[in-house]
């Protein structure tokens, strides 16, 4: 009841749901503002706005280090992609995940990333 009387809170489904294309949003210009990073879905047909893939030109090894260096420094936690997944990383973009959160999550991938790729 608790979960149900949240949602409607928020505007119910329609809230939800624009909730969630407004996390989508967020990434979506990080993405287009950094040449290393990419959708693992190329179509933006078939992009989840809540579960984000997304693809780092960055090797297997870095991108572990990347996902690891995130949650060393209590940023980010189980953000690695899906073991069957190609290499890269997944992000939550749900309605339960505030924009703001990920606002802030976008300079440290980018802090990450130079790290681990570049030294």
């Amino acid at each position: 009841l608790d979960a149900l009387a949240w949602i409607e809170s928020i505007g119910g489904v329609p809230g939800a749901i624009a909730k969630s294309q407004s996390n989508l949003a967020v990434v979506e210009e990080f993405v287009a503002n950094n040449n290393w990073i990419h959708f693992l879905a190329t179509d933006p047909a078939q992009r989840s706005n809540t579960s984000i893939c997304l693809t780092l030109d960055a090797n297997s090894d870095q991108v572990k280090a990347l996902v690891k260096l995130l949650g060393a420094e209590g940023v980010a936690f189980d953000i690695g992609a899906y073991r069957d997944a190609p290499d890269g990383l997944r992000l939550w973009g749900g309605a339960t995940v505030e924009e703001s959160d990920l606002r802030a999550l976008m300079p440290w991938l980018s802090w990450a990333y130079h790290q681990v790729v570049n030294g």
